[in-house]
């Protein structure tokens, strides 16, 4: 259900044939007819309270004022957007595109703006938010001046491409949120519920991961050279083509984890469970790997054989057939 609509902005111009005075011009093209419905109702009344705006073009929509209580504007394209005044209480705002909207005086309370790119933004004190979504615009924008927001709640959060280097973030909530590109060098992410998180390309060197919930997470490109990941729980992570080059992983649950085309050279990777974790073209010369459980995993591209030559330590390793490594 997807549509465009575009709407120019009330102007005031003098026809020279006529003199008539022109505002709000519409141009719709709706998909089917229930977008028309709706979108007739916002361009008639700007009232829409529940109306079905999923996916929408809206950009550089004026809707000063507007009623949009209960929308759905998942997925809405709302980029240079005046909605100074609407109401958006309880609107789905699932990864819809706020940049540069301007939503001073808007009432967002109890909207869902999950994955919403809020970079831009126009949200001052005069905008109803929920502490949570505003917090997240403050990142995105750069205006945050608390540097301790450990325990903090961001689930969710579209922090994509953020320099997030300064904030303790040690426990923090972040499952399921946008971090592609983020800056977390040298972080203390300690604890911190990364459950099913974006970090692909993210630049996590050095930083500190021990205790994390990664479960499910994609680090696909992701930089941890250096890292402190000891005793987090990896299961099912995405770690291809990523660096933890001299990272530490020890006691770590990495089980049936993606571990194609990385660099893992002098990592620590004692007592790790790589339990049908997939490995394939992996660069692990100088790794410890002294205890680790590798039942069960799928080497494509690596010669178990000659592992001596490349000073890689397994005594004590469960090797894929399930037998021990006796050095």
């Amino acid at each position: 259900m997807k549509y465009a609509l575009i709407l120019f902005k009330p102007v005031m111009a003098i026809a020279l044939l006529n003199g008539l005075w022109f505002t709000s011009l519409w141009l719709n093209i709706p998909a089917q007819a229930e977008d028309y419905d709706s979108l007739r109702r916002l361009r008639d009344s700007r009232d829409c309270r529940g109306c079905d705006l999923y996916s929408a073009d809206l950009e550089g929509i004026y809707l000063r004022n507007a009623s949009l209580d209960r929308a759905d504007l998942r997925k809405a394209n709302l980029k240079n957007a005046d909605l100074q005044g609407a109401f958006l209480l309880n609107a789905d705002l699932t990864d819809a595109n706020l940049q540069n909207a301007d939503l001073r005086y808007a009432d967002l309370r109890g909207a869902n703006l999950r994955g919403a790119k809020l970079d831009g933004a126009i949200i001052n004190k005069t905008t109803l938010l929920d502490p949570k979504w505003l917090l997240v615009s403050q990142l995105a924008n750069r205006s945050v001046r608390e540097t301790n927001l450990a325990q903090i709640d961001l689930q969710q959060g579209n922090l994509n491409g953020i320099d997030l280097r300064k904030f303790n973030l040690e426990g923090a909530n972040l499952a399921r949120a946008n971090l592609i590109r983020t800056n977390l060098r040298k972080m203390n992410l300690q604890s911190a519920n990364l459950e099913k998180a974006n970090l692909s390309i993210a630049d996590l060197q050095e930083a500190n991961l021990s205790f994390t919930n990664l479960e499910r997470a994609n680090l696909d490109g992701a930089n941890l050279a250096r890292a402190n990941l000891s005793r987090a729980n990896m299961r099912e992570v995405n770690l291809q083509n990523a660096n933890l080059k001299g990272a530490t992983l020890s006691g770590s649950d990495l089980r049936d984890a993606n571990l194609n085309n990385l660099d893992l050279s002098n990592a620590d990777l004692r007592n790790v469970n790589l339990t049908g974790a997939n490995i394939g073209a992996v660069r692990i010369d100088g790794a410890d790997l002294r205890g680790a459980n590798l039942n069960g995993a799928r080497f494509e591209r690596l010669d178990l054989g000659a592992i001596e030559e490349i000073d890689v330590k397994l005594c004590g390793a469960i090797l894929p057939n399930g037998r021990e490594y006796v050095c």
